[in-house]
């Protein structure tokens, strides 16, 4: 799933019962796309609900969950949808709480094994991952349940299908998160080859913005990195006026880090091409040797040939004899 946020919040009391399930799943749907600081336990839920003035025991809406988390955390939550129009809000890295009834499944599904006899309204987290799939958290699973679990759209459809319910939709923060910084930044200044060193105690974000995920923040010595480049990003807290970071690939992934705290930034060495006057030079010299060498065989094998012919004409104009003396000289 990779939804660290995302904890299960059991609404199952000590004595068995439950009957929080609007404000454990609206507790999860809030940490996830609004602030995972908040407590993920039953208590904050029960608090929850204490707040928006509704009774400790009885059913719960939507608009109880969102009149608690505005007084509790002062926040207002996106409007409350149709949930029968659920699954076209969730959009592929979006989480939700949705109204639905568990009279749909029936006491031998799956979906229903946490309470079989269970075939009223009901209220559960449910979740679309970046790559389509959806996701299924039921606050009566208890707190050790294996829970997040896939479904389908249809199971989701019916399950909305059987009551006149409501759902509340919004980003998961992480997930939208993570879809922002894998977008590709455009370069400002290409860099390539360039070498530089981060100073100490400096962070290393996965984009060039204040809020993005910190990857790290280096140690005591400076540390080593092969630029790719600059990107503008958020302005630098202690200097408004840069909003240029540096950005290079390392640990598989790309980082950045804000110019002030780059320092050494130098270009790659002159490589020798074959193209440099000192290469070109020894070239020249070279084939220079190769032609005279080439220039002094050709002669050698030309006067040798020439001595020979000149010896066999004047062997055939002295005679035979002579011919054969001249020969072997």
């Amino acid at each position: 799933m990779n939804l660290t946020t995302h904890i299960h919040i059991s609404e199952r009391e000590p004595d068995g019962t439950w009957e929080d399930c609007t404000w454990d799943a609206g507790l999860e749907f809030y940490r996830d796309a609004i602030d995972p600081s908040k407590p993920a336990t039953h208590a904050e839920a029960q608090a929850l609900r204490a707040a928006s003035g509704e009774p400790a025991t009885g059913g719960s809406n939507m608009t109880d969950l969102r009149r608690g988390v505005k007084a509790r955390y002062g926040v207002s939550l996106p409007a409350a949808i149709n949930a029968r129009n659920v699954l076209i809000a969730l959009k592929p890295g979006y989480v939700s709480i949705t109204q639905g009834s568990m009279s749909a499944f029936g006491p031998l599904h799956p979906l229903s094994q946490w309470d079989r006899n269970f075939d009223g309204g009901h209220a559960v987290w449910i979740a679309r991952t970046p790559d389509g799939k959806l996701l299924w958290c039921d606050p009566e699973a208890p707190k050790s349940a294996d829970v997040p679990v896939y479904v389908t759209d249809a199971q989701v459809q019916k399950y909305v299908n059987a009551f006149a319910g409501e759902a509340i939709v919004a980003p998961a923060l992480e997930w939208a998160q993570a879809q922002q910084e894998d977008a590709v930044e455009p370069i400002v200044k290409y860099l390539p080859g360039y070498t530089a060193n981060i100073k100490p105690l400096s962070n290393v974000r996965a984009a060039p913005r204040i809020a993005a995920t910190k990857f790290r923040t280096t140690g005591s010595a400076k540390e080593p990195v092969v630029l790719i480049g600059t990107v503008k990003g958020d302005p630098d807290p202690g200097n408004a006026n840069n909003t240029e970071w540096y950005m290079w690939w390392k640990n598989a992934r790309y980082e950045f880090t804000a110019t002030d705290n780059i320092l050494d930034v130098a270009a790659p060495a002159a490589a020798d091409d074959g193209y440099t006057k000192e290469t070109q030079d020894a070239a020249v010299a070279a084939q220079k040797a190769a032609d005279e060498a080439a220039c002094a065989e050709a002669v050698a094998t030309a006067t040798a040939a020439a001595t020979a012919a000149e010896k066999e004409r004047i062997a055939v104009e002295m005679g035979e004899a002579s011919a054969d003396a001249i020969r072997g000289v």
